[in-house]
Formats: C-alpha cells, sequence, structure tokens
C-alpha cells in the first residue's frame, strides 16, 4: 500500500499534515545530544516528519552510554526528528542493578503521564522493551494505534553468559512470556530480525520484520577508504558489555599478529567505546602496537573511524547475535566487509551477499579470520563499492522507509475501521 492507500467509505489516510505521532525509545540519542547522530527510531521520527507529520520524540533524561542527565529543559526543543519531550528518570551505573530497573520504571511512569496529559496522538511506536511500557501506552491513550518495535531479546539479554540454565532458565522465560502477552496490546509487532520477531505473540494482529535501516555514504566518506599499499585494518565499534566476546576477538587479534607470515606493513585494530569489560580489553592489550583503543568518542566522530578501515568486527556472544543491529548497518553503510559471530541465520546471509565471513566465537576462529582477510585484502578493498551498494539494496534506508511507511498505513487503516465499527454498533 502507497501514503494514499484506499481505506473506508471515508477516503484514504494520508501520512502527512494532520497526523500526529509519538516515537518512544529508551536506549537511543535524541537532538539535541552532542554529537548526535540518528539511530532506528530517530530515522522513524524524521521520515515521518519529513512527510509533514507532527512527530513529538519521547526520550529519557538518563543516557546511559555516557551517564549524562539531559536537562528538562529540553523539552520542547523542535529538530529535524520532530519535538523533543525528556521524561525525568534516575541515573545508575550498573545495567543489571537495582537502580537501571528503577530508572526503566521512571521512564514508563513518566511516559504514561505525559501521554495521559496529551492525549490524541495518531500512531504511538514505543521500543520494547522496557516491559510495561507498552501497557501504560496503551492505558493512557487508548485512541492512539501502536507499533512494538522489538530491540532486545529481553530478559535473555540483560542475564550474564552461562546464567540461563538449571535455575534462571525458567524464571526468563516466564518472563518472556510475560512480555509476549503484553505485545498483545499493540496493533501491529516489528521487530529487527526473524528470531526477534518470534518474541511476538502469535495472536499478534500484524507481524513483520523491518531491517534497521542506514543512510548511504557519502563522497567525501569514501576518500577516506584505505587502498594499497596501506596496512590491513579492522575496526570494533560498540560498548564493552557482556553481549560482546571481546576476549576471543582481542586473544585472536593478539594471535594473529604473533604467528603472522606477511611481510607487509603491520595491521592495525582499532577498538571504539567502553564499559564493563574496558578492564579486561586493557589487560589483554597492554602496549601491544597494532591495537589502539580510542575509547568513546562523540557519535559524528564514528563515520571517520569506520571509513577509514577495512574490516567491521562484530564479536556477539553465542547466541546473542540475532540481528543486523545499529553497528553492523553502520558497517554496512560505510562499504566495510564484516567479520561477525552472528547467530547463523543472521551472519550467513551477510556472507551469501559478499558482505562478511562468520564463524564460531572462539579465539583460534578470530585469527584465522584475520589470516584469510589479510590474504584477500586487494579484492575487498576493490569491491568496496559493490559491497556498499548490496549493503543498500538489502538493509538501507529505501527498503526500511518504504516498509515502515507501509505498516504504518496498514495500522491506521484498520485502527479507522476498527472506531468506525465500535462507533456504529
Amino acid at each position: 500500500m502507497d501514503r494514499d492507500g484506499e481505506i473506508d467509505e471515508r477516503g484514504p489516510i494520508k501520512i502527512g499534515p494532520g497526523l500526529r505521532a509519538a516515537i518512544v525509545h529508551y536506549g537511543e540519542g535524541a537532538e539535541p545530544d552532542e554529537g548526535h547522530r540518528s539511530h532506528r527510531a530517530g530515522r522513524l521520527a524524521a521520515l515521518l516528519a519529513d512527510a509533514g507529520v507532527s512527530v513529538t520524540r519521547i526520550v529519557p533524561s538518563f543516557r546511559d552510554w555516557d551517564g549524562f542527565q539531559r536537562p528538562e529543559e529540553w523539552t520542547g526543543t523542535d529538530g529535524r526528528e520532530g519535538r523533543l519531550v525528556i521524561i525525568p528518570t534516575r541515573s545508575y551505573t550498573n545495567t543489571r542493578g537495582r537502580d537501571r530497573a528503577g530508572s526503566l520504571l521512571d521512564f514508563n511512569r513518566g511516559v504514561r503521564r505525559y501521554l495521559a496529559a496529551n492525549v490524541g496522538f495518531d500512531l504511538v511506536m514505543a521500543g520494547f522493551p522496557p516491559p510495561g511500557l507498552l501497557r501504560g501506552i496503551t492505558a493512557a491513550d487508548p485512541g492512539a494505534a501502536t507499533i512494538a518495535d522489538i530491540r532486545d531479546l529481553w530478559p535473555d539479554a540483560l542475564l550474564p553468559e552461562g546464567s540461563i540454565g538449571r535455575f534462571l532458565g525458567p524464571v526468563a522465560t516466564l518472563a518472556g512470556r510475560a512480555l509476549a502477552r503484553e505485545l498483545n496490546r499493540a496493533d501491529a509487532v516489528v521487530a529487527l530480525s526473524a528470531t526477534m520477531l518470534r518474541r511476538a505473540p502469535s495472536g499478534a494482529a500484524r507481524t513483520e520484520v523491518i531491517p534497521i535501516g542506514f543512510e548511504p555514504s557519502t563522497e567525501e566518506d569514501r576518500k577516506l577508504w584505505p587502498t594499497d599499499p596501506a596496512p590491513m585494518s579492522a575496526c570494533y565499534v560498540g560498548s564493552m558489555n557482556q553481549l560482546f566476546d571481546l576476549d576471543a576477538m582481542l586473544r585472536g587479534w593478539l594471535a594473529y599478529v604473533e604467528h603472522r607470515q606477511s611481510v607487509g606493513p603491520s595491521p592495525v585494530l582499532t577498538v571504539v567505546g567502553d564499559g564493563d569489560q574496558r578492564p579486561l580489553v586493557d589487560s589483554l592489550v597492554g602496549s601491544e602496537p597494532t591495537v589502539h583503543l580510542a575509547g568513546w568518542v562523540p557519535g559524528n566522530e564514528v563515520g571517520a573511524h569506520l571509513h577509514a578501515a577495512d574490516f567491521g568486527l562484530t564479536p556477539t556472544r553465542t547466541g546473542h547475535g540475532t540481528t543486523i543491529s545499529n553497528k553492523v548497518s553502520e558497517y554496512l553503510a560505510a562499504g566495510m566487509y564484516v567479520l561477525n559471530t552472528l547467530n547463523p541465520e543472521v551472519g550467513r546471509p551477510l556472507e551469501e551477499r559478499g558482505l562478511g565471513h562468520r564463524f564460531e566465537s572462539e579465539p583460534a576462529a578470530w585469527a584465522a579470520a584475520f589470516e584469510r582477510s589479510e590474504k584477500r585484502l586487494s579484492q575487498i578493498r576493490a569491491d568496496r563499492a559493490e559491497r556498499l551498494a548490496e549493503g543498500d539494496r538489502q538493509y538501507g534506508a529505501g527498503p526500511t522507509n518504504e516498509a515502515w511507511l507501509d505498516l504504518i498505513g496498514e495500522v491506521l487503516i484498520a485502527r479507522r475501521a476498527s472506531s468506525s465499527t465500535l462507533s456504529a454498533g
């Protein structure tokens, strides 16, 4: 269906002026964050705003990646992603601690209060988790059509490796089922991959996989691409948390460098990010000259690191690589070749399309992947523009935006038809 698709006797719904939409999300940046780059929720907000929709972007005050509290005075700021609303939430340092749970609760309650005081939205898109958010949204503004966007396999993703087993396994299963039941409240459920979509209940009205999407690189970006005889360069960008097997990746790199057969210039690994595993990373790397630890950098500086490297590294722990994530999409947007330990259903299509190489999360497998990549370096560099085009066809902004607009149109149509039926009854 296009933006002006037929609905009922009252004519078409146009996704444009006259519609009000709220985009509610917990874990992304937003204007005017320092160095802000739009991600999934922000790009959807900008897409709708560009079409003339009145968009409200609702985010928590606490920014978890750098511990910053956004001032409440930012509420009302207008930008490319619409009008910003800040929900006051407490700070936390431990992502699995009581303070984080309290921060999520603050957000849920604040969103519900805001929507109850500002009813009349036509559409509310809510990132999921946190649990309870969707329940509050549908209670506060029952007239709005709702889309739940599954972003994490919660609670699995919050449990440390090896903890889902004899004792916590049943708890995680029960919690997952409870969350799935909450998704029944949505008019549609979206996820980044088929694996994540299986979290949705079988009775959900509409379900759809929509990739995370990304904007294409520019001519200026491409000037940074390395060419022969520059040394092989790899880059990891992301959080240093329990979802990533940085130990295996770094041990693999060190083994590769130690036993490297090539006589060319020494390869370079750049690690961008910070988090709980930083002490582990520091202890493994030490003074190794081939590894550069860049730490946390503003979002608008990340692209330079990506375009200047040949390979993007995605060291997800076994079972956690369920989707083309923000960082993988950024690698694809830069035309990088993605070395990854993603789940097979996600990693193998990348390999089949010539966009990367998948293997198991073990030091020896990483070492072999680096060695294999260096042997193919000239060809991988020559194919970069072709990879960029293929990534854009499969995962880029074009197909993603069309999928969002089609789904939103269908949801609004169904909601209006339902309202007409209820009124007639």
